[in-house]
């Protein structure tokens, strides 16, 4: 057997080394009808092999012709070619025997033929397979090759069509070994001229003086890069700034074998750059003088840019800002609706900005304003910009309130001018009739009998009334032609005592008990003494006024010392007064009453503030009111001295 072995092996060995220089066998797509026909060529062969050779061997070797064509088979056809070319073989094998002497071991021999045969097929699918992944390797090995070579003509055309950049490489010691056309370009130094020496060439005087080339080399050498932006020489001389990149080159060992160094003239790029620097900065100079703050954001709101203006006004940096979304200077309850407002501003796409309107803003720590607020917007590409402006409305509302004051104000001096130059007309006309009323009473008091004591007290009253209207006459009239008072040191128990007896307030009171509360050190004081107790017989008739009708009545009346002054209160137990009449209480024609002028609060203050005080309004904390007023305190005066 292992004889017959032998002729295997050997065409095994030619099929095998002969796979690997031309490809004889079928394709993998090829039809099984294809294989069947080369597995019956196959076996065809070897049946004419096998009766040429008939005379020759006899019938010692009935199977190796078609052994041999199994193996050509399997190994052209694969194992489908193998298997048909086995069946075929044993039946043109059987066929040739019965002509043939009858072997005795013709049955063993068909076995092992058999066996051989599916031993040879599974040997030639096997060299199948590694022929083909042989195949496979060799052509995509070929394939790589042909690829690196175009990648290196590619990347050489890219090097050399770089024209802003200088790539040459370096051995180890920093001499140049390799040079692109955008190198000659860039700096006008051949090939030619620059291989083999030294970069330091490429360095201005003054940095190889200091040993700058061999700094650079020993940094790249140590940290495997360097990138930075210094100057180089071109070959006339002239100096570029330029970003250099130098890149150690390591072997498979580890090894620095080189280095590769690009250069890329950013001299115009630089002075772009800062020509752009200089027109932001002078922006934002022309921006920090604007007094409105101003917003720059993305369309979704993303803040971009923020003013100076509007660090002031929000009370927050620019830099805590950007980034972050605009409506946080929006109030929670109003953020839906403002986005609501910007989404359609800029679905609109209005390039006029839209109209100011005022709304409320909220500052960074939560505060909120009145703020105007206009949005403009513009688009730079696909990139729409949003320019948002806002102008603090608070000292403008307090100027607008102040101006209102003030008209209120001027209104008020009108109307006191017109009601004084009345008073004073007023004052003329009833000043000669009262002259002639007092002659008439001091007459009819003379004629009074002495037995008649009642109707004496009586016309005495009358007198003394129609002479204190005079003197309030009077003291008017100078008040208003000279705005001057005439100050006498009082005492203001007495003062009082007598408010109370000529304004007849105990008896308007009737059943409302009045309370005295004076401190005893609170001495004289400095005032017109008509003047004042008019002051008080108003306060008083006003309290009982708002006493009427209320189930607790009590009217208090108190004074005590307040440094160099005397304050005087004047306290009910009535409903008080309102919150909207309080504010402009002391104004003219300013009154809770149906049938009042509004006048006697305002008369009141004008003569507290001319007697060198004050007068204000106090809503009592259990109800009621309390008028407070300030005389000046006069104890270093004898009692009765005049003072203007």
């Amino acid at each position: 057997m292992l004889s017959r072995s032998r002729p295997l092996i050997f065409c095994s060995r030619l099929i095998a080394s002969r796979s690997g220089r031309w490809n004889w066998s079928l394709p993998k797509a090829a039809s099984l009808a294809s294989r069947a026909l080369l597995a019956l060529a196959c076996v065809a062969a070897a049946g004419l092999i096998r009766l040429a050779l008939d005379d020759v061997v006899g019938g010692s070797f009935p199977y190796l012709p078609f052994t041999v064509a199994v193996l050509l088979a399997a190994a052209l056809g694969g194992w489908a070619a193998g298997i048909i070319a086995l069946v075929l073989s044993q039946i043109l094998a059987a066929m040739l025997v019965q002509i043939s002497p009858v072997d005795s071991g013709r049955s063993i021999n068909a076995l092992l033929f058999g066996i051989v045969s599916l031993a040879i097929i599974g040997v030639a699918e096997k060299m199948n397979a590694l022929r083909d992944e042989a195949r496979r390797s060799e052509e995509e090995a070929h394939r790589r090759r042909k690829q690196a070579e175009r990648s290196k003509e590619e990347f050489s055309l890219m090097i050399d069509g770089a024209r802003d950049y200088a790539f040459h490489l370096l051995d180890a010691a920093g001499y140049v070994t390799s040079w692109n056309s955008g190198a000659e370009r860039l700096t006008g130094w051949r090939e030619g001229e620059v291989l083999n020496r030294h970069v330091g060439m490429l360095y201005p005087a003054r940095a190889g003086a200091d040993s700058v080339p061999e700094r650079d080399i020993a940094e790249a050498r140590s940290f495997g890069n360097l990138e930075r932006e210094a100057y180089r020489c071109r070959r006339d001389g002239s100096e570029f700034l330029a970003h250099v990149s130098i890149t150690a080159l390591h072997d498979a060992d580890g090894q620095i074998i080189g280095f590769g160094q690009i250069l890329r003239d950013i001299t115009r790029e630089r002075a772009a750059a800062n020509e752009l620097c200089a027109h932001a900065a002078h922006l934002r100079s022309i921006l920090s003088t604007v007094p409105e703050g101003m917003i720059v954001t993305n369309e979704r709101g993303q803040i971009q840019f923020f003013s100076v203006a509007a660090e002031e006004i929000l009370g927050v940096k620019s830099d805590e800002v950007i980034g972050l979304n605009a409506n946080i200077f929006v109030p929670r309850a109003n953020r839906a609706v403002q986005a609501r407002n910007l989404r359609k501003f800029v679905r609109e796409g209005r390039r006029n900005g839209s109209p100011r309107r005022r709304i409320m803003v909220r500052r960074f720590d939560g505060s909120t304003f009145q703020a105007e607020v206009s949005i403009g917007q513009a688009v730079s590409g696909d990139q729409r910009i949003l320019t948002i402006f806002i102008r603090d409305m608070t000292e403008h509302d307090i100027t607008e309130a102040r101006l209102e004051e003030l008209r209120q104000d001027l209104v008020h001096a009108t109307r006191v001018s017109s009601m004084g130059a009345m008073a004073s007309t007023l004052a003329h006309e009833i000043n000669q009739p009262l002259a002639t009323m007092l002659i008439f009473v001091e007459t009819a008091r003379a004629h009074v009998p002495a037995n008649d004591p009642d109707q004496s007290e009586a016309l005495d009253e009358a007198i003394g009334q129609a002479r204190r209207v005079g003197d309030i006459v009077r003291k008017l009239r100078e008040f208003v032609a000279r705005g001057e008072v005439v100050r006498t040191i009082e005492s203001l128990p007495n003062l009082i005592e007598d408010a109370l007896s000529i304004g007849r307030i105990r008896q308007m009171a009737q059943s409302i008990p009045i309370r005295l509360a004076l401190d005893e050190d609170v001495g004289p004081v400095l005032v017109d003494r008509v003047q004042i107790q008019q002051v008080v017989i108003n306060l008083l008739r006003n309290a009982i006024e708002a006493l009427a009708g209320c189930q607790r009545c009590e009217l208090r009346i108190s004074a005590r010392r307040e440094r160099g002054l005397v304050q005087v209160t004047i306290a009910d137990t009535g409903p008080g007064v309102s919150a909207n009449i309080a504010k402009k209480l002391f104004a003219a024609f300013n009154s809770s009453k149906g049938d009042g002028m509004g006048l006697g609060l305002s008369i009141c203050r004008t003569i507290v503030e001319a007697n060198g005080g004050r007068i204000w309004y106090e809503a009592h904390p259990d109800g009621g009111s309390r008028f407070h007023f300030t005389l000046l305190r006069a104890s270093a005066f004898p009692v009765g001295d005049a003072v203007h």
